[in-house]
C-alpha cells in the first residue's frame, strides 16, 4: 500500500517535473521578444497637431464641384488601388508631389514638426479608446515603432487600470476568414527539439490570404500572444471587394450551374452569404471571432462614400498634383442657393468606391464589435470596487484599448475606417487616435493661403484649444479632418 502511493506520488511529482520543463522554454521565449522590443532605437516621432487641416492642402477648382471625385472604377484604377496597397511606390503613398500650380505648392511639413516620444503617443492615447497606426506595408522601422507602441501600451495600460486592463490588436493584414489562424497562434507554444520547430517553422505560410508577408507581421503576433493581448483580423477578404468593384462573379470560377443560382443573387447579398458562411464555418470558439455585419446601419455606410473622402481616393491616383476641393466661386452660389453644396453623394453600389469602403466599413466593424466585448470574455480577478469600475452598466468592458494597424489610406485623414468607426458609435463616440508613418523626405501640397506665419508649437496649441483654423463656410462637412495627431519618420526601403 505504501509502495503504491509512492509510486503515485513519485509519478505525479514527475508529472509536475514535466509540465515546469515545458513551461520554461515558454517563458523564456515569452520574456525574450519583450527583450528584444524594449532594446529596439526609439523611432523619430513628431507631433501632427499642427500641421494644415484637409481643406488647406487641396487644389481649389473652378470647374463644377468634386465632379472629377466622382466614382472612379476602371481596371486601371483597380490596379492602381492593388499597387497602393502592396506598398510598391512611396511617391503614390506619401504625396510626394513634384509639380507646382496656382494656388497650392511644395511644402516639407513633416521635419521641422515638433518632436515627440512613443512615450507621448501612449500619454495621449489615455484620453482614447481606439488607436488607427497607419502604415506603408513591410517597411522595418515601422515594424520596430509598432512593436514599441504596443508593449507601451500594453504597460502603460496595466499600470493605469490593473492586471485586468485588456489590449487588443486589430491587423489589416490578416482577413476574417484568417481568424482561426491568429486564434491558434494565441494558444501557448509547446515545448518541441529544435528540428521539429525548424519543421513547423518551414510548413507556416509566409504570405496571408491577403498577400502580406507574415515574416514581417508575425512578430507582432509573437509580442501580443507573450502580453496576453487578443489579435483580432480585420479586414473582408480580398474576393469579397473583388466582387464588390466588378459587380459581378467570377464567370469562369464556377460551374454553369452555380452560376445560374449566383445570377438571382445581387452582389451585396452575395457578400453578405459569405460572411454569414464565413462564421458558420469557424471554430465553436465563436466569442473569439467576429459575428457577421447585419446592421443595416452598417451596410449603407459601404454605399456612402462623402465628397472629401473622394477627393483624397482620388488624390492617390494623382500625385502630380493636389487633391481636388469645391471651386472658389461656390461661396456665391451657396449664399443663392444653400442646397448647392450639401448635395448627397451618388451611390457606391459597385466599382472601386464600393470596394474601397467594404474594407473601411468591415475594419470599422470588427473595432465597433471588439469596444462591445461582454465583460465575461474577459472576467476580473478581483471583486473589488475599484476593479468593478472597469464594468458599465450593461457588462461592457470601457478600460480595454484597439490598436488598429492598417494601411495609411484607411485611416490617414480620419476618412476610411476612422469616419465609419464614428458613424456607428454615434455622435458621443470617443474620437480615435490616429498615428502615421511618413518616409523622411516625404511633403504635403499647402495651399498659398496657409498661414504659415505660426510656430508649429503655437499651432499645436492653438489647435488643441479651438477649432480653428476652419474652412470656408462653403466647404461641406469633413474638409476640416486633420492628417493625424503624431506622426513616425522612417527611412523607406525598397522590398
Amino acid at each position: 500500500m505504501v509502495a503504491d502511493e509512492t509510486a503515485a506520488r513519485q509519478k505525479d511529482d514527475e508529472a509536475v517535473a514535466g509540465k515546469r520543463s515545458m513551461a520554461a522554454p515558454m517563458t523564456e521565449m515569452a520574456k525574450r521578444m519583450s527583450w528584444l522590443v524594449g532594446r529596439l532605437s526609439p523611432p523619430h516621432v513628431v507631433d501632427a497637431r499642427h500641421l494644415p487641416r484637409y481643406w488647406q492642402t487641396t487644389q481649389l477648382r473652378r470647374e463644377q464641384p468634386c465632379q472629377a471625385s466622382q466614382q472612379q472604377d476602371s481596371s486601371e484604377e483597380i490596379e492602381a488601388e492593388t499597387d497602393r496597397t502592396q506598398g510598391s511606390s512611396p511617391h503614390q503613398i506619401d504625396h510626394l508631389l513634384a509639380s507646382s500650380s496656382s494656388s497650392s505648392s511644395l511644402s516639407s511639413s513633416f521635419a521641422p514638426s515638433s518632436p515627440s516620444t512613443i512615450e507621448e503617443i501612449v500619454r495621449r492615447s489615455r484620453k482614447h479608446r481606439v488607436i488607427f497606426f497607419g502604415e506603408q506595408h513591410h517597411q522595418p522601422e515601422v515594424l520596430s515603432a509598432q512593436l514599441q507602441l504596443l508593449l507601451a501600451l500594453v504597460k502603460d495600460r496595466r499600470r493605469e487600470h490593473g492586471k485586468d486592463a485588456r489590449v487588443h490588436l486589430v491587423l489589416e493584414q490578416f482577413n476574417l476568414v484568417e481568424q482561426p489562424l491568429l486564434n491558434r497562434a494565441a494558444a501557448p507554444v509547446p515545448a518541441v527539439a529544435e528540428g521539429e520547430e525548424q519543421d513547423k517553422a518551414r510548413a507556416r505560410p509566409v504570405s496571408s490570404q491577403e498577400g502580406f508577408d507574415l515574416r514581417h507581421y508575425w512578430p507582432l503576433v509573437q509580442l501580443a500572444r507573450e502580453n496576453d493581448v487578443k489579435v483580432w483580423a480585420g479586414f473582408p477578404p480580398r474576393s469579397w471587394a473583388s466582387l464588390l468593384a466588378r459587380g459581378k462573379e467570377d464567370s469562369t470560377a464556377e460551374s454553369e450551374e452555380y452560376k445560374q443560382q449566383q445570377q438571382k443573387q445581387d452582389v451585396w447579398s452575395r457578400i453578405q452569404q459569405l460572411d454569414s458562411d464565413r462564421f458558420i464555418e469557424a471554430e465553436p470558439a465563436s466569442d473569439s471571432v467576429v459575428p457577421p455585419m447585419r446592421a443595416e446601419q452598417k451596410w449603407s455606410l459601404i454605399s456612402h462614400v462623402s465628397w472629401p473622402h473622394r477627393s483624397y481616393l482620388r488624390s492617390l491616383f494623382r500625385p502630380e498634383e493636389p487633391a481636388p476641393c469645391p471651386p472658389e466661386n461656390l461661396s456665391v452660389a451657396a449664399r443663392a442657393t444653400e442646397n448647392t453644396v450639401t448635395v448627397a453623394p451618388p451611390e457606391e453600389k459597385t466599382g472601386f468606391l464600393a470596394a474601397q469602403a467594404l474594407k473601411d466599413t468591415y475594419l470599422a466593424h470588427v473595432v465597433d464589435h471588439v469596444l462591445d466585448l461582454p465583460a465575461t470574455l474577459t472576467p476580473l480577478s478581483s471583486a473589488s470596487a475599484a476593479d468593478s469600475s472597469a464594468i458599465d452598466q450593461v457588462g461592457k468592458r470601457h478600460n480595454d484599448t484597439v490598436l488598429v494597424i492598417c494601411g495609411a489610406g484607411h485611416c490617414e485623414w480620419g476618412f476610411g475606417a476612422v469616419e465609419r468607426l464614428r458613424a456607428m458609435r454615434g455622435r458621443d463616440a470617443e474620437q480615435p487616435l490616429i498615428v502615421l508613418s511618413k518616409p523622411r523626405d516625404s511633403h504635403l501640397w499647402v495651399r498659398d493661403d496657409h498661414d504659415a506665419s505660426t510656430s508649429p508649437s503655437q499651432q499645436a496649441t492653438t489647435t488643441e484649444s479651438s477649432a480653428s483654423p476652419s474652412p470656408p463656410s462653403h466647404h461641406p462637412a469633413g474638409w476640416n479632418q486633420r492628417l493625424a495627431d503624431f506622426i513616425c519618420l522612417y527611412d523607406w526601403v525598397d522590398v
